[in-house]
This record gives C-alpha cells, sequence and structure tokens, in this order.
C-alpha cells in the first residue's frame, strides 16, 4: 500500500537519521562564530549543513545498498595509502571542531580576565 505523498515525506522527514544526526554543537559554535562576524560568515554555515545533509544521505544510501558503513566499504575497496590518508583527514576534521567547541567556551574567560 503506498501513502500519500504528504504522509510519505513527512514521515520521511522524521525518521530520516540524516536529520538527526546534525551535531547541535558543532552548529551552535558555527552560529555563534558567524553571530560574532556580523553574521557575514553564516552562508558557509549553511552551505556546511546542506553539504553535511547531502554526503549523510550518501553514506545511508550506500549502506542500504551494500549492507556496510562507509568505511567498511573503504577498506574493502581501496588502497592502504588511500585509506590512511583518509583516515588522518577525517581525524584532523574531528579535532578541528573539537578546538572551536572547546575555544568558544574558553574565549569568554580569556576576555574577561
Amino acid at each position: 500500500m503506498l501513502l500519500p505523498c504528504s504522509k510519505a515525506c513527512n514521515s520521511w522527514k522524521t525518521n530520516n537519521p540524516v536529520f538527526r544526526s546534525i551535531d547541535p554543537g558543532n552548529y551552535a559554535t558555527d552560529v555563534a562564530a558567524g553571530a560574532a562576524t556580523k553574521f557575514s560568515l553564516l552562508f558557509i554555515v549553511l552551505m556546511s549543513n546542506l553539504f553535511a545533509i547531502f554526503l549523510q544521505s550518501l553514506c545511508i544510501k550506500l549502506g542500504t545498498v551494500t549492507g556496510l558503513n562507509l568505511a567498511e566499504n573503504c577498506r574493502a575497496h581501496l588502497p592502504r595509502w588511500l585509506n590512511i590518508t583518509l583516515y588522518l583527514f577525517s581525524e584532523s576534521a574531528i579535532i578541528a571542531t573539537d578546538i572551536a567547541e572547546v575555544l568558544q567556551l574558553i574565549a569568554p574567560e580569556l576576555e574577561f580576565n
């Protein structure tokens, strides 16, 4: 039985893990940085979130079709040197976002002391 488009679309929007997996801490950090620069960087925040939604939806499709997650697929189909390079890039991205969150917490302390 097919659902009407409105019910199917609403169900997809609320149950889709792509929309539930956007990190609120990173989003809050990005918006705070945009507010500090008089909102000139908010277009970048919007584009980065749209790219994140797009990439996460591609990973969901990949996992649905192959039964493997992105890391398992990379390990199975890419050369070892490329897997190590991708690992280093992803770790550096994780470190960069964590540093941004830590600096946002520390910056008010530094300004008033």
